[in-house]
């Protein structure tokens, strides 16, 4: 059974996030199963970070706008 499947059973859980839904499950029913197992058989997928910049790329593109942050009022006072 999937996260919609559930959902479809027991409206009741509309309303809860996917996340937390199949926190619950896992908690109850399938607590002897690996998380990442019982993720990938009800079709919950995790997200993943933005690694498009990098970990040195998000850092140096983080302390230039910091850097920006702080130069525009002083920018603006001369």
């Amino acid at each position: 059974m999937n996260i919609p499947e559930v959902r479809a059973k027991f409206p009741q859980y509309s309303d809860m996030p996917d996340a937390q839904l199949a926190d619950a499950l896992h908690k109850k029913f399938y607590a002897d199963m690996p998380r990442a197992d019982f993720d990938a058989k009800i079709g919950l997928s995790t997200p993943q970070p933005d690694t498009s910049l990098g970990t040195v790329g998000a850092l140096k593109a983080g302390i230039m706008g910091l850097l920006k942050g702080l130069r525009d009022p002083i920018d603006g006072a001369a």
